[in-house]
């Protein structure tokens, strides 16, 4: 899904917006899918998960736990949240941390 506010900058000015619609929208598009069989959902995530990182190129198994803005935050707290419905209720999930595109 890719129903999200999106934004570093304007998630700090408005936290609790960023968390009511980016998380609980989540968790309203999971249950959904959970209640309705759906077999796989595909959810959109921010290179913003991995914070501060001067490693670069980024590896998918790099530490995600440096949140630095609460749209980060929140995108991480959406990938925690499809983590727990693929074990707890096997939803199938795909997981993509989109960049920045320049060109």
């Amino acid at each position: 899904h890719l129903a999200a506010r999106a934004g570093v900058r304007p998630s700090l000015a408005e936290p609790a917006l960023y968390q009511r619609v980016n998380v609980e929208g989540t968790v309203n598009i999971l249950e959904s899918a959970r209640k309705n069989g759906v077999p796989r959902l595909v959810i959109a995530s921010s290179s913003s998960v991995y914070g501060v990182n001067a490693k670069v190129p980024f590896s998918e198994a790099d530490p995600i736990f440096s949140a630095i803005s609460p749209y980060a935050a929140s995108k991480l707290a959406c990938e925690a949240l499809g983590h727990t419905y693929h074990h707890v209720y096997g939803l199938e999930i795909v997981m993509l941390r989109f960049f920045t595109v320049y060109g």
